[in-house]
């Protein structure tokens, strides 16, 4: 037997061999139904999410503001900064915290009574021994900033005030908010008392997960009343923003020394952003300088 014919033979016994231990299908006699396809899963999952993509548009503005930042709420992308880490004082957007804090503590039913009126407080006009409850002076904290209702949900705290502050605290530690501190639930000015643009940016991405919250913060208006129904009280929104151009709200903040502050939740083109201006001369056109330069500039 020629040395051709063994070499054939023997690769001819390899191939044989081959198709009986893959055993493809047309050599099985199993059949596999079309109605149960194979399926593989992912390791991971793929983000449907548009992301934001620069494109050419108007120079960066020129802004009052101390500190600003606008993030993509999606991607958590910077889409502008202005020294967004630069410590500076919070005013009234403090009380984001508040109601964060105030909201996991307390039942949206629970009745608290109006038992101290903060001085200088006149956006409420609330009176002494009124009874409200929670969701009212959620509103009223939210809405017109109200000092008075701060102080009576921080008071309110089973541990007392202090506890609600350490509470405000812990919060921000668990949001890495690395830094912020607070020492007070309304906002009023102390040197240790401070966030930054990034932080306070984060801090709204929180609360913007929350619909109740939103659902307040993007009202102009509202009416409550004490639990009698005897006295009423009307709560504007101190954001005149609110209702431009998909503006949800979040909060203001002003005082002598911190000057202005805000911090807003925008539906932008179907998707969200946030946008944050502290130590500003002019808290609004700062903003709607930053909302229409971000509507040139990036497409998603």
């Amino acid at each position: 037997m020629s040395a051709k014919i063994v070499r054939n033979f023997i690769l001819a016994i390899l191939i044989l061999s081959s198709l009986f231990f893959l055993k493809p299908n047309y050599l099985s006699k199993e059949k596999v139904s079309p109605k149960e396809p194979f399926i593989r899963e992912l390791p991971f999952q793929i983000s449907v999410n548009p992301l934001p993509k620069k494109i050419q548009g108007l120079p960066p503005p020129k802004l009052s503001a101390g500190a600003s930042v606008v993030v993509d709420i999606n991607s958590a992308k910077i889409l502008y900064e202005k020294n967004k880490d630069i410590k500076l004082y919070p005013a009234s957007t403090t009380k984001i915290m508040t109601a964060l804090v105030a909201n996991e503590t307390f039942q949206e039913n629970q009745v608290f009574i109006v038992d101290k009126l903060i001085e200088g407080d006149q956006k409420n006009n609330f009176f002494r021994g009124e009874k409200i409850l929670f969701k009212d002076l959620l509103k009223a904290l939210l809405l017109s900033s109200s000092n008075t209702a701060a102080e009576i949900l921080a008071r309110a705290h089973p541990l007392g005030r202090e506890g609600f502050i350490t509470d405000m605290n812990k919060k921000a530690k668990e949001l890495s908010l690395k830094n912020t501190n607070f020492v007070n639930p309304t906002g009023f000015h102390d040197d240790n008392h401070y966030t930054t643009a990034y932080d306070l940016a984060f801090l709204a991405k929180k609360f913007g997960e929350n619909p109740e919250l939103i659902k307040i913060t993007s009202s102009k208006e509202e009416i409550v009343s004490n639990l009698e129904r005897t006295y009423f009280h009307i709560l504007k929104n101190t954001n005149t923003l609110v209702g431009k151009d998909g503006v949800l709200g979040i909060k203001t903040g002003w005082t002598e020394i911190s000057r202005g502050a805000l911090t807003t939740l925008v539906n932008f083109r179907g998707n969200r952003i946030i946008s944050v201006v502290l130590r500003s001369e002019d808290r609004f056109t700062d903003t709607e300088k930053l909302l229409a330069w971000t509507a040139s500039t990036y497409r998603w």
